[in-house]
């Protein structure tokens, strides 16, 4: 059969030692070929007395001076040409051209018919090591084997690691097992086929001879290309990434908003991840792109790649670019500063960042194109597209610079070279003012650049915000940076990075690796295997690489788990509580709940995860549902807050939340279980139903009659009758009670929904529908299970797909069904000039102005946030505090604050947090007494702009500070008699929900803003000069200064009236949480402050 190999990357291959060696016999090959074979030197006629006036003779001297054949020879001075080569040989030839030398000794190979005596042990040896081969199935590697033409097609392909290709059209190899790496070596020019055209021959024997030349022409083909990229095959957009697999097909997972990770089919040799967009090099060498092509966000024409032929293609924030065949670039999308209008130049490399492009030019010398400014028609000059003259090899862009590595290995840099603040101040940070020395390579980052000198350290430069520039020691093969982060894979494989770490992106996994790629605050590497990992930001799902099929799916709250193939969990989506972080190890089952999840191990043990020590507002996260009974079971299902597990003697046993008796299940022995909302049901051995728990909607009220199974949701339970009919009850609102006629193979009750798995294969869901999780995607499914508002099914092939209320980082890979088209929110701050919010997975996002690092929030999850002037504040899910920005003490909280907390406010030079015994903790600026808060218990605190109020236990406000200066007192400490449940602080006035829901407000009141409508109100904020409020009927209403058109939300149309939750007034504009946990800014957006992130 042939050699038999695994299809995996080389993991010990040195590709840098590698090139130089194979450039280095290019040169001679160049030189060789230029002269015919009449003029080769002497010595190389009469190296072998059989070669003289022969076809090959230019080759065959050239590798021999080399030392390529050394000690390889058929007999005394003979090359033998025509002589059928041998794998042994072949493995010495390949080595040889690799490595550059000769591998040390070995004891003993791999293989059973190679021990340490054969005389090319060591080459064999490591011939498998390079990846070239695995041998054959039986563990030998026979190496007096012949090599035959299709043999010697895959050798080649893989040590050199040539693409994938198109058909070659030869008449004679279709379906053979080397058919697509013949393909890769006829793409590369090594073959054009046997002297039986139109065919290939593969099956003749190779002969010494063409061995030589396909070697040499190999690598004449490799010092063609060596100042070109390689192409790319895994790449990070701006929230999503892409990945060619090993068959030539695409992968892409992450935010799906566009379809710009809906990879086409086909065969691919290369991929590229921009903004809202993605780009892909095909086999035939033209260029397809998919993903926002529609105008929006200024992307027109980002997806319609022209004709043509491409060696490379690069997918930019908005726009994109491409090297033709013929050198010269082409680009297309936004062109608003000229960064889509390359030169009519012929270039071997192109970079592109987000206002402007650079290349290096076939001559080494650098063009760029587009802003030369701060922004596209921006006022502050820094000179990124005018790069210095002279040659180049290789150039690297960062947001506003750039840097080059020139042909003398000293590295220069152009453009920005400080921080320009909208204040007017002007920091230096020289990030364009590169050190003295000699380097192999240079990376920019956003403010950063770091280098690798010639001696494989990293030095770096610029800006050093969160340790930027501050690289370790040790040596490393390659460096990227990303935003103000930079990591590298050291010379033993294993990763480092260093600098901002607010996601998780400096902190990378363990292993061996062969490369790794930056996106936006992300990195994913490739490891030595070729399973690839990534890390840092993934707020959509962009660091969970979809590489594994599944035989099993389960939907918690907000997330999914899937058993593997192999019986590891995977979790993705929403890791509030860590419950997307199931342990290690092997199991047979997993089931998701509300903050936890649970998994049955192969030793029929249960294990829980989750629910880590926290809580929001007043629930605890922890109730016991993680604690699972000493024992051996057979089956485990989760509910909201509670677990329950079959044992091996058929009896349930349930603990967590016992509230309604939700974990008392009844006794006698059952053959399933299912957990739901407070209740839980169970299929005993007579196939009756029994349920237990809540029974507020009669959701354990279970009829009568014989059933296969039985299923509990929120407040509804469902059952699959003997004749694959769906029986339902309980409440019945949105018919969730109500499922549809037919037959089914099996039945999943959700909080609010069901869905059920047909006879045909096909998916059918009932219920409430208003985040589509109804709405089930068309094909064939094996299994299907419906969360609290979304649903996933289990696909023939192994993949997960997931629709309804389902954060593109919910779904594994691509979401067929409908999804959110913006990231999904629980709360929002407004600070004075920017925005926080809090997503539903429990990580914050900031905009808006970061001058002082206010909108750099830290990693982690959160239950609570508030934003001030210079500052933000949280508090994370143990109730502890974190604050960032600067303000002195305020920034410093965190430090000074020890404990927990159950609310936080942060005012403008202040803080104070509410603690769970109900007493006030202020800290920050005192001037005017608003960091004195009175003794006493409270409910709820809020920090103004220079005072303080809280709701004490008694429902009564009290305000502290202000003073009683003319400039800050104005009355806004004095609150009004009655009973409140919330207060707000802003400038100088003070507002209040009364219990009976309307509002009263006091204090500074030029602009109206103590105006308050009336009405009834749930909630409410007050801003500098302005408040706002959300009332019963979901609208908003502002009243106060409008400058910036603070007070006017958007309007409102029949769909989206009475939308709103939460509303958070600032300094000049207003952000709002909607129903469907999206958000919308309006007013002042000089910082971008209502700019909220896609």
């Amino acid at each position: 059969m042939g050699d038999h190999r695994q299809q995996s990357r080389r993991g010990t291959l040195n590709r840098t030692a590698v090139l130089a060696s194979l450039l280095a016999l290019a040169a001679s090959l160049v030189a060789a070929s230029t002269a015919g074979a009449q003029d080769a030197p002497e010595s190389a006629q009469s190296l072998f007395t059989d070669v003289a006036g022969h076809w090959a003779l230019e080759h065959i001297a050239v590798l021999e001076g080399k030392g390529i054949f050394d000690r390889t020879e058929c007999g005394e001075a003979m090359f033998c040409p025509s002589a059928p080569l041998k794998r042994e040989t072949m493995a010495v030839w390949i080595v040889r051209v690799l490595d550059g030398s000769d591998p040390a000794t070995v004891t003993d190979t791999r293989f059973s018919d190679v021990d340490g005596s054969h005389r090319w042990a060591a080459h064999i040896e490591r011939f498998a090591e390079l990846g070239v081969t695995a041998g054959y199935t039986d563990g030998t590697f026979r190496p007096d084997v012949t090599v035959s033409r299709a043999q010697m097609a895959s050798f080649l392909a893989r040590a050199f690691d040539f693409p994938p290709a198109e058909p070659a059209g030869f008449g004679d190899v279709e379906g053979n097992s080397h058919e697509d790496d013949i393909n890769r070596i006829a793409a590369m020019g090594i073959t054009a086929g046997c002297d039986d055209r139109p065919n290939y021959c593969p099956s003749r024997p190779t002969s010494r001879a063409e061995m030589a030349v396909f070697i040499s022409r190999a690598i004449a083909y490799v010092e063609s290309q060596a100042h070109f990229d390689p192409p790319t095959k895994l790449d990070l957009g701006a929230s999503h990434s892409c990945m060619v697999r090993a068959d030539a097909t695409i992968a892409c997972w992450g935010d799906s908003l566009y379809g710009k990770s809906n990879a086409p089919g086909g065969r691919f040799r290369a991929v590229s991840a921009g903004g809202g967009h993605s780009c892909a090099l095909r086999t035939d060498g033209s260029v397809v792109c998919w993903g926002n092509n529609g105008g929006a966000d200024d992307y027109t024409g980002a997806a319609v790649a022209p004709p043509g032929t491409f060696k490379t293609v690069v997918a930019g924030p908005r726009f994109s670019c491409g090297l033709r065949t013929d050198l010269t670039v082409a680009c297309w999308g936004d062109n608003d500063a000229g960064q889509a209008s390359p030169p009519e130049d012929l270039f071997s490399t192109i970079r592109v960042s987000t206002y402007h492009s650079c290349g290096l030019r076939t001559d080494s010398t650098i063009a760029c194109w587009g802003s030369n400014h701060d922004e596209p028609n921006g006022e502050v000059y820094y000179g990124q597209s005018e790069p210095p003259r002279g040659t180049f090899k290789s150039v690297a862009v960062g947001w506003r610079h750039s840097c080059g590595v020139r042909t003398d290995d000293t590295i220069e840099c152009w453009g920005a070279n400080s921080t320009t603040y909208s204040s007017g101040r002007v920091d230096r940070d020289g990030r364009a003012e590169a050190p003295q020395g000699t380097f192999k390579a240079v990376t920019a980052g956003r403010a950063h650049s770091c280098g690798l000198r010639a001696d494989d350290t990293v030095v770096c430069w610029g800006s050093d915000y969160a340790g930027a520039v501050d690289g370790p020691s040790g040596k490393f093969k390659t460096i990227v940076a990303s935003g103000s982060t930079t990591c590298g894979v050291r010379d033993n494989g294993g990763l480092a990075c260093w600098g901002s770490n607010s996601y998780g992106q400096a902190v990378p996994p363990s292993g061996s690796f062969e490369s790794i790629v930056a996106g936006s605050s992300r990195f994913c590497g490739i490891r030595s295997g070729g399973a690839v990992a990534c890390w840092g930001r993934n707020n959509r799902g962009q660091s969970v690489a979809a590489d594994a099929p599944f035989t099993s799916v389960t939907a918690g709250s907000e997330h999914v788990c899937g058993l593997r193939d192999d019986g590891r969990i995977a979790c993705w989506g929403s890791n509030i509580a860590r419950r997307a972080t199931p342990p290690a190890g092997t199991f047979k089952a997993v089931s998701s709940g509300g903050v936890h999840g649970c998994g049955l191990r192969t030793d029929d043990r249960i294990q829980c995860w989750g629910a880590t020590p926290g809580r929001v507002g007043s629930l605890v996260f922890d109730v016991g549902q993680i604690h699972p009974p000493s024992g051996r079971f057979k089956a485990v299902d989760v509910g909201s807050w509670h677990s329950c597990g079959l044992r091996h003697d058929d009896t349930v046993a349930c603990w967590g939340d016992d509230r309604h008796g939700r974990s008392t299940p009844p006794d006698g022995t059952f053959v399933s279980i299912s957990a739901g909302g407070a209740h839980g049901c169970g299929l005993r051995a007579d196939q009756a139903i029994a349920c237990w728990g809540s029974n507020d909607s009669g959701q354990t009220d279970a009829p009568a009659g014989a059933f296969e199974s039985v299923t509990a949701g929120g407040r509804h339970s469902c059952g699959l009758r003997m004749g694959g009919m769906i029986e339902c009850w309980g409440d019945n609102e949105n018919n969730r009670a109500k499922p549809p006629s037919g037959t089914f193979e099996s039945v999943s009750a959700g909080r609010e929904h069901s869905c059920g798995l047909r006879t045909d294969g096909t998916v059918k869901c009932w219920g409430r529908n208003n985040n589509g999780q109804r709405n089930a995607p068309e094909g064939t499914f094996e299994a299907v299970v419906a969360g609290p508002q979304h649903s996933c099914a289990l696909r023939a092939d192994g993949t997960v797909t997931c629709w309804g209320y389902v954060r593109s980082h919910m779904a594994f890979g691509v979401v067929d069904g409908p999804s959110l088209e913006a990231p999904t929110y629980r709360a929002v701050a407004a600070g004075v000039e920017h925005s926080c919010g809090l997503r539903t997975d429990g990580t914050v996002e900031c905009w808006g102005d970061n001058e002082h690092g206010q909108a750099d929030p830290p990693a982690g999850e959160f239950s609570a946030i508030s934003a001030g002037w210079r500052h933000s504040c949280g508090l994370r899910t143990d109730g502890t505090l974190a604050c960032w920005g600067s303000d002195g003490d305020a920034a410093r909280l965190a430090a000074l604050a020890p404990g927990t907390f159950t609310a936080v406010s942060a005012g403008l030079w202040h803080a104070c947090m509410l603690r769970p015994d109900g007493t006030v903790l202020c800290g920050g600026d005192n001037s005017y007494g608003q960091s004195s808060p009175p003794d006493g218990r409270f409910e709820a605190v809020a920090a103004g702009w220079a005072h303080s109020c809280g709701v004490r236990t008694d429902n009564t406000i009290t305000c502290w500070g202000g003073d009683t200066s003319e400039e800050f007192q104005h009355g806004q400490i004095d609150a009004p008699d009655g009973e409140f449940r919330v207060v707000t602080a802003g400038d100088r006035h003070s507002c209040g929900l009364r219990t009976n829901g309307t509002i009263a407000c006091w204090g500074f009141n030029r602009d109206g803003q103590t105006d308050a409508p009336g009405g009834k109100f749930e909630s409410l904020s007050a801003g500098s000069r302005h408040t706002c409020g959300v009332r019963n009927d979901g609208r908003i209403a502002c009243w106060g200064l409008d400058g910036h058109g603070r007070t006017e939300p958007p309007v409102e149309t029949a769909s989206t009236a009475g939308t709103y939750t939460q509303v958070a007034a600032g300094g000049s504009h207003t952000c709002a949480l909607r129903i469907n946990r999206t958000l919308v800014c309006w007013g002042n957006n000089e910082h971008g402050q209502t700019d909220v992130p896609d």
